[in-house]
């Protein structure tokens, strides 16, 4: 199983097209809100056709992918973006069934919360991809006991986070985890 489904805002359309399988797609910027107010910013790769304006709220189902550049980053390949009403909640939920690519590192920070992180690989479109996740409080206590080349499937909500690397600022995308099944 891997699916993802979003409902977001539109923030940008790249201008440069990208051609996946002899069909043309745009890459966009759209954005995300966590009950909290956070914005997550997520990447959506979608048809010449079904491109949009930006501020347009979307509604957004299809399978997450990954691609490797100077960091693992996920996004979400849009066979049918849908413009859904303006005062539509935000959801943003990815179901992916993989295999840990390393054991679970597993930590309690200074201030006592739990964490522990992996990446898993899995299949998209006959060749695998990867996603960074991330799990927190009991979900992190849980997931430390799986091991690398465990199958499991995770459920959770792609998001943004920025971090420092040689002085420059880079944005990671990852799969904050709240449930998973063997």
């Amino acid at each position: 199983m891997n699916k993802a489904t979003i409902v977001c805002s539109a923030l940008d359309i790249c201008g440069e097209q990208i051609n996946l399988k002899g069909e043309h797609y745009y890459e966009l910027a759209v954005a995300t809100k966590r009950k909290s107010g956070t914005e997550d910013l997520v990447t959506v790769i979608a048809k010449a056709e079904d491109v949009i304006s930006s501020s347009e709220k979307l509604y957004i189902t299809d399978t997450l992918n990954s691609r490797i550049s100077d960091i693992l980053e996920s996004y979400i390949v849009a066979e049918k973006i849908t413009k859904i009403d303006s005062d539509s909640v935000d959801i943003n939920n990815i179901v992916i069934t993989g295999t840990f690519c390393n054991p679970v590192y597993y930590k309690v920070t200074k201030t006592g919360k739990k964490v522990s992180s992996a990446t898993l690989k899995y299949k998209v479109n006959e060749r695998f991809a990867y996603v960074p996740i991330i799990f927190f409080g009991t979900t992190a206590s849980y997931s430390k006991k799986y091991k690398k080349g465990d199958e499991v499937t995770v459920h959770g909500r792609l998001q943004s986070r920025d971090f420092f690397k040689d002085g420059k600022c880079h944005t990671t995308k990852e799969l904050a985890v709240y449930n998973i099944e063997e």
